[in-house]
């Protein structure tokens, strides 16, 4: 079994073990690897299963017909815009190529949702088949000189969208999709020195991306300045015995948001597509999501938990209050995604029954809890929470199962084809519109500082299930209870 070439494969490309339904052999047999080079062409050799989807692959992009119904349809918008409802693979790529118009927009929506339809290596290959403009279209041109105008300007454009491609979405590219893409510069920089500027761009771009993403965690960390308001450390900060309650709700709070940024600013538009996080096949590619899922479940479980383990109402009244107050430094920080988490524990209905432990509440954090609810409230498909986020400004981490909402509500209410094989680039501008919003709060991290000490403890709260927490919920609380017989 040792030497099996499946097995050395499978060891080298699956991390988890769901990601095994996101690949195919294609029937082919796989020599054993001999080296580190050989396995990473091996790894290449998988695909990511596309069910019912005809490939373009087997029609060379030069080949494909005119535009006609069986490969590219428009429609009008409200505006009476011609937009594109719907194109094969190689239309699209044909028409953010174009030379008869720059499609900005369209190029941004193509490269951040063409994994929910094509495969990175794919597009790459569709790339340097349209770069690689044939001779034996030149009988359509009234002379060499305009066949070579068009060329150069088809290959200026493709270069320019493999540019963009690698700068906004770097992390698309594997190591052996980086080094397909330096060989083949090389090549086109010996057969056409004319493209030598351009080619040297691509070059560039991936140097820079390169030390770019050695650099995302430093800078989300380096963004302290002066102005940096000074953590409020208590006395016992180096002590083993450091509790939640020894810390500053504000101070909690912010460490909060640096815990939760850090998560929230890793998202790669991957993980938004086909609803990745809810389907057990392709969970592997939404590992930033679901730690978002995580955290979110897990601060909520914790917060009741907190609240529920205190026997005495007095001192479950006091937990209650300091839950309360973080809550609000929450939504002063912008960062709905925990403010949500705390609110849900608050609404659960382990903690929204204790009537007498709430009914102890100072009226300051009565009146606190009123107005949160009315921010994190699902009425009318949460109008507060969204007319307030589209009026604040970053740094702000938005409530994320808004989003995951929208994007499923999007996923199961359009298809992904047209006849089988016209991708459908209406949805696939849906898609974009929501993955744009949660990108605009990515940009600018919190200026705090970290206080270790803090971020640990919040990692490591306990927790019970929900079933436990109920049973506890009901002893310290019993139904039926009078005020009397609660301590």
């Amino acid at each position: 079994m040792e030497n099996n070439p499946l097995i050395s494969i499978l060891q080298l490309s699956i991390k988890n073990t769901e990601k095994i339904w996101d690949f195919d052999i294609n029937n082919c047999v796989v020599p054993i690897p001999n080296s580190n080079t050989d396995q990473i062409m091996l790894v290449d050799k998988f695909h990511p299963i596309n069910e019912g989807i005809i490939d373009d692959k087997e029609i060379n992009i030069w080949d494909e017909p005119e535009d006609c119904e069986d490969n590219f349809i428009t429609s009008q918008n409200i505006e009476s815009q011609i937009t594109i409802k719907s194109a094969t693979l190689n239309k699209l790529i044909e028409k953010i190529t174009s030379q008869n118009s720059v499609r900005s927009r369209l190029i941004k929506v193509f490269l951040m949702t063409y994994q929910s339809f094509t495969t990175s290596g794919k597009l790459l290959s569709k790339l340097f088949q349209r770069y690689e403009v044939p001779k034996t279209i030149i009988s359509k041109f009234k002379s060499v000189e305009e066949f070579n105008k068009y060329k150069s300007i088809i290959q200026t454009r493709t270069i320019s969208v493999l540019k963009i491609w690698l700068e906004r979405h770097f992390s698309d590219f594997n190591h052996a999709l980086i080094e397909e893409i330096i060989i083949w510069i090389a090549k086109q920089s010996q057969n056409n020195q004319k493209n030598i500027f351009l080619l040297t761009q691509i070059t560039n771009a991936i140097e820079k991306q390169k030390k770019q993403e050695k650099n995302i965690l430093q800078n989300v960390i380096n963004v302290q300045s002066m102005d940096t308001p000074e953590p409020k450390i208590p006395k016992n900060i180096f002590s083993k015995q450091l509790t939640l309650f020894d810390i500053d709700p504000e101070e909690i709070a912010r460490q909060m948001s640096i815990l939760d940024f850090k998560d929230f600013s890793k998202i790669k538009p991957v993980e938004l597509l086909n609803c990745a996080w809810s389907k057990a096949k392709l969970k592997s590619r939404s590992k930033n999501v679901l730690k978002i899922i995580d955290r979110f479940n897990q601060i909520s479980n914790s917060i009741s938990y907190l609240i529920l383990k205190k026997g005495k109402i007095k001192q479950r009244v006091k937990v209650l209050k300091m839950v309360i107050n973080v809550a609000e430094h929450l939504y002063n920080l912008n960062n709905f995604n925990s403010l949500n988490s705390v609110m849900a524990a608050l609404a659960s209905s382990a903690i929204y029954r204790l009537k007498f432990t709430f009914k102890e509440l100072p009226n300051k954090q009565l009146e606190t809890f009123k107005k949160l609810k009315q921010v994190v409230k699902g009425d009318n498909n949460f109008k507060n929470y969204r007319q307030l986020l589209n009026q604040i400004q970053p740094p702000c981490i938005p409530f994320m199962g808004v989003f995951l909402s929208d994007l499923t509500f999007i996923e199961d209410g359009n298809p992904d084809y047209f006849k089988r094989r016209l991708i459908n680039v209406l949805k696939c501008n849906l898609i974009y519109g929501t993955i744009e919003q949660i990108q605009r709060y990515q940009i600018k991290a919190y200026n705090l500082h970290p206080v270790y000490q803090f971020l640990e403890l919040l990692q490591n709260l306990p927790t019970l299930d929900s079933e436990q927490l109920y049973s506890l919920s009901l002893e310290i609380e019993p139904k039926n209870a009078s005020q009397n017989e609660i301590k």
